[in-house]
């Protein structure tokens, strides 16, 4: 890989969060799930809570990251931190959080699921 190829993917790992008069890095690895609380977002990372002033929409939007899928009308989660997946909820990191049936399909279809015997 080139250095400018190198670059590029380093960025598409990061994201920066504007926080008054400056912006924090975030590695996108690191986000475990985006709670929206009406125009604000609680971003939940390995290192804490982050708040960001934006529409859950908007934030998923702008992350541009198929690793997190919107899972009800308040929250988006990394998939990749999903620990266990119940019928009205996901389990991640200790948390429960709720999903609706109206996200669950298409939760599902992104995952890699291997399913017992009929």
């Amino acid at each position: 890989m080139q250095k400018t190829d190198l670059q590029s993917y380093a960025l598409n790992e990061v994201i920066y969060i504007s926080n008054r008069n400056r912006f924090e890095k975030l590695l996108k690895k690191d986000i475990l799930y985006i709670e929206a609380q009406g125009a604000y977002v609680d971003i939940y990372a390995i290192s804490g809570k982050k708040n960001l002033s934006t529409h859950l929409k908007s934030f998923l939007s702008q992350i541009g990251d198929t690793t997190f899928i919107q899972v009800s009308r308040k929250h988006a989660v990394n998939i990749i931190h999903i620990q266990e997946i119940l019928s009205d909820s996901i389990i991640i990191d200790k948390q429960v959080i709720s999903t609706s049936k109206m996200y669950r399909n298409n939760l599902l279809e992104k995952l890699p699921i291997i399913r017992s015997k009929p």
